[in-house]
């Protein structure tokens, strides 16, 4: 929840994920910072347990500025600032695909229940 709260404290800047990591280990919070530093990963996890970063990760992506949105609406807005940047659009594919695997264990582990 804390993580959830402050993962964007430093979102104006480059490298966002490690800044506010750094900020937020300065102050004393180094569990809150290590979520915040691997809420960016770019690393799929191909276990089938679902990790707490990841799970910021995907809350992450279904917000844009205060609005809950969808995983589509989400993507669909992002894409549009990397339209025919053929680097852009690949680090965009690979975080919709990620994105869409926690979906997928998410879902797995509600069906469980």
């Amino acid at each position: 929840y804390k993580a959830a709260l402050v993962h964007d404290i430093c979102r104006t800047e480059k490298n966002h994920a490690q800044k506010s990591a750094d900020f937020l280990r300065k102050e004393g919070y180094k569990d809150v910072a290590d979520l915040v530093l691997l809420h960016h990963s770019e690393v799929i996890e191909e276990e089938e347990s679902l990790k707490l970063h990841e799970l910021l990760f995907y809350a992450d992506k279904l917000v844009v500025n205060d609005q809950i949105v969808t995983m589509e609406e989400r993507f669909a807005k992002s894409f549009e600032k990397c339209k025919g940047i053929p680097e852009a659009e690949s680090k965009h594919r690979k975080l919709y695909y990620k994105t869409k695997n926690i979906e997928e264990k998410i879902k797995n582990i509600l069906t469980k229940k």
